[in-house]
Parts: C-alpha cells; sequence; structure tokens
C-alpha cells in the first residue's frame, strides 16, 4: 500500500496544505509525528468532501411573505 504525505495530498489536489492538514486531523488519518499518511481512499474522501463556506442559514429566522 502506497502512503502519501500532506504535501504530496495538497500538491496533487491544487488545496492548500492548511486545509489538507486539518482535514487530516478531523477525520483520523494516520499520523506519524507530526505528518499525515494518506492513502488513497483517503484522497478520494477527502476529494469528495463538502466544500460549503460557512454556515447555512437558519431556515425558523426566514419570514414568508404571502
Amino acid at each position: 500500500m502506497k502512503y502519501f504525505t500532506s504535501k504530496e495530498v495538497a500538491d496533487l489536489t491544487g488545496i492548500g496544505n492548511s486545509t489538507v492538514r486539518k482535514w487530516a486531523k478531523e477525520n483520523n488519518i494516520k499520523s506519524f509525528g507530526k505528518s499525515y499518511l494518506w492513502t488513497e481512499e483517503d484522497i478520494e474522501a477527502f476529494k469528495s468532501r463538502n466544500t460549503q463556506r460557512g454556515y447555512p442559514a437558519h431556515k425558523k429566522n426566514v419570514r414568508k411573505f404571502d
């Protein structure tokens, strides 16, 4: 099984290294010291993550007009 570093994942996906490392920490990617070791499955999961920014709007605050 081949492993990739966070830097390699950042280069492959075009996403910043800090974003890649944050996602790895939140999603329990294997770590070795301060480095994360990514599998191809981990990279695919990262690519299919939710990329929506911010928080969704609260529907209870939406005002309806007749």
